[in-house]
């Protein structure tokens, strides 16, 4: 009961205390539009997604189930849509293959949308993002703690691994040099609110579990990022504590490496999402409050250490999930905006769009980049620019 009340409390939370729209006098961030299409949907809550000169969106358009758009990525004409695919998230892509997660699996033809198979779990598939990897896809149904690995060409079942007991939810899978890390969250005995949060390491190949450790926050409220960052030695997440915090996790013992805490005193509902990596700095930020009195923050840290290289204010923004792209880091500001921070300075750069959040629904401001194009999501739109510049 508790994934489905608290989505609902927080956008209604969103609507209490969103601030009253003001002559907005943000710097724009002018980006040369290459094309621009119309995508009739209500929300969106992924990112676009570029593979073999297409990309792929994930949207909905309520009552209909969710939609899958592939697009020619160099001139934007469609190329196919698919409605009812059972999920508005961000689609994972490989050989030739598009897979629609989130009420089961759907797998289609990355070239023409045909559907090539489905498949369906006691739970939906939710919370943890799917991993593509050696020919078959990696999903885990929500509160099973198993990862279950599907053949891609078929979806048969390849194998399946408890990695946490049953009733536990996995939050994220990454691989890295042959070993799949799997981050799930264990409820607490103490508290229906309160989870343990831990990560287990198996093999690539097989998904034979090998190793434990944590728990690393104490006070999650299931709240983990679902994916995490691979960088030198350090495998590096986001859980929830009193604060969102970031943590480096020394990959060969579970060892807590270091911790880098957000303001505590500010909403929960900050990045889900791990930091990007971006010419040797880990991009990360915190969130600022539900009223817009209390400043983003855009942090840039040295990955060994944790320790500030520099920062940068945002005003009006409540969620700071930064991806780095074209010497910018780009971040979602009130859940219905986009903007930028130079990488090399700290240097807000600008927005490049702002809608009214009180008359929208949230849109996820995830971005991507592919041959000097940035690919991007506005309202009822997807767009595709040359990479800025990231100069004031």
């Amino acid at each position: 009961m508790r994934r489905f009340l608290l989505p609902l409390l927080f956008l209604a939370a969103c609507d209490l205390y969103a601030p009253p729209e003001a002559a907005d006098r943000s710097p724009r961030l002018a980006l040369s539009e290459r094309w621009a299409q119309d995508l009739t949907m209500d929300a969106s809550n992924g990112a676009p997604v570029f593979a073999d000169g297409r990309l792929f969106v994930g949207y909905t358009i309520y009552g209909t189930g969710g939609q899958l758009a592939a697009y020619d990525a160099s001139t934007g004409s469609l190329l196919w849509n698919i409605d009812k695919t059972g999920s508005s998230l961000t689609p994972v892509v490989g050989d030739g293959r598009v897979f629609a997660v989130h009420d089961g699996v759907r797998a289609f033809d990355a070239a023409t949308g045909r559907r090539l198979w489905s498949a369906s779990f006691a739970e939906t598939v939710y919370y943890a993002t799917p991993l593509y990897s050696r020919g078959a896809l990696l999903v885990s149904p929500d509160l099973s703690g198993e990862v279950v690995a599907l053949e891609a060409a078929t979806g048969a079942v390849r194998w399946k691994e408890a990695y946490g007991p049953a009733g536990s939810t996995v939050r994220g899978i990454g691989e890295h040099e042959g070993e799949l890390y799997v981050l799930y969250t264990v409820p607490s005995r103490h508290s229906s609110y309160e989870d343990l949060t831990y990560l287990a390491v198996g093999d690539a190949a097989t998904g034979v579990q090998r190793r434990r450790s944590g728990p690393y926050a104490t006070l999650s409220s299931g709240f983990a990022s679902t994916t995490m960052t691979f960088y030198g030695p350090h495998v590096f997440f986001t859980v929830y504590g009193q604060g969102f915090d970031l943590v480096a996790v020394e990959r060969a013992t579970g060892a807590e490496a270091w911790r880098f805490a957000t303001s505590r005193a500010l909403d929960r509902y900050g990045p889900y999402r791990a930091p990007d990596v971006y010419n040797g700095l880990l991009l990360f930020g915190n969130s600022g409050d539900f009223q817009g009195e209390q400043p983003m923050k855009v942090y840039a840290l040295d990955p060994s250490t944790g320790n500030v290289v520099w920062s940068a204010a945002v005003p009006r923004t409540r969620d700071a999930t930064s991806q780095a792209r074209c010497g910018t880091a780009f971040f979602t500001q009130s859940f219905s905006s986009l903007d930028g921070v130079d990488v090399r300075s700290g240097t807000y750069v600008g927005n490049v769009y702002r809608t009214d959040f009180d008359k929208k629904p949230p849109l996820e401001g995830y971005v991507a980049t592919a041959q000097g194009t940035l690919y991007y999501l506005t309202r009822g739109r997807v767009h595709a620019a040359a990479c800025p510049d990231a100069t004031p």
